[in-house]
Formats: C-alpha cells, structure tokens, sequence
C-alpha cells in the first residue's frame, strides 16, 4: 500500500445497527488520539440492512461519554456493497457467516475479509515497526 493511500477497515454484521456500529465506535474510541492510525477510517455496513435505520439502545447507551452518545446518534445503517469492499484495506466481519457471504462476493478480496475474531487472534504478537503509521500501519497488520 503506498504511503499517500489512505487506510480503512469496514466493518459488517446483518443489519448494521448493533455489531458492526458498535465494533466502529469502539474502534474509533481507541483509535483516537494515537499518531500511528489517526489517518486510519472506520466504516460499518450490514448484509441485510434497512439503509437509515439507527443504531439499536444497547449501542447508544454503551458509554457515558458524551462523544459517543453523540456518535452513536449520528449512525444510520448503510447496506453493504462490492465498492466499500474493494476501497477497504481490512474487512472484519461479525461471523463467519457473514464472512463466507462477503468473501463469496468478492473472492478477489477474501483475504482481506477476517472475523472480528479471527483478526485479534491472528493480531496476536504484532508489534509495529517505529515509524510505520496510517495505512501502512493497517497494511503492515494485514500481512501479519
């Protein structure tokens, strides 16, 4: 990935109201603040979803945080299609399910496409070069 190209992870469920939102704004909580992936954007999408639905309670009333409540209130569901796909630097799904449909659809990025699941454990013992950061650091993940 050249070092001008912006890095992404999509992250899909079914209906893009609970896991996959959920997954984003706790990535993006994470991700805030921190050099080495402040480039990095975060999306969600669903399978199956009612394109502008909000997201579910749970999902809102996760966090106290104010930025997050307000985040949260922002999220309309987006149905999942073959362009967020190939723009994605890393697809992490919330089954293998839903892993098995994005990967059938685009067997030209099945390995891009990872469960939640999979990614930590195969994650495992990354460490980041010093210096690497944005969409290298994402890319330099997904070859690991």
């Amino acid at each position: 990935m050249a070092a001008h190209e912006a890095a992404s992870i999509l992250l899909v469920c079914a209906a893009n109201v609970c896991r996959s939102p959920m997954a984003a704004l706790t990535l993006r909580q994470r991700f805030d603040g921190l050099a080495a992936v402040d480039q990095v954007r975060i999306a969600s999408a669903g399978v199956s979803a009612d394109a502008g639905s909000p997201v579910c309670p749970s999902v809102s009333a996760f966090h106290d945080d104010p930025e997050w409540r307000e985040q949260a209130a922002r999220h309309r569901s987006r149905v999942l299609d073959a362009e967020q796909v190939l723009g994605a630097t890393l697809v992490l799904t919330a089954s293998r399910a839903i892993r098995s449909s994005v990967a059938g659809a685009l067997p030209e990025r099945r390995d891009r496409v990872f469960t939640m699941r999979e990614a930590a454990w195969l994650a495992q013992g990354f460490v980041r070069e010093p210096g690497v950061q944005g969409a290298d650091a994402v890319a330099a993940l997904w070859r690991h």
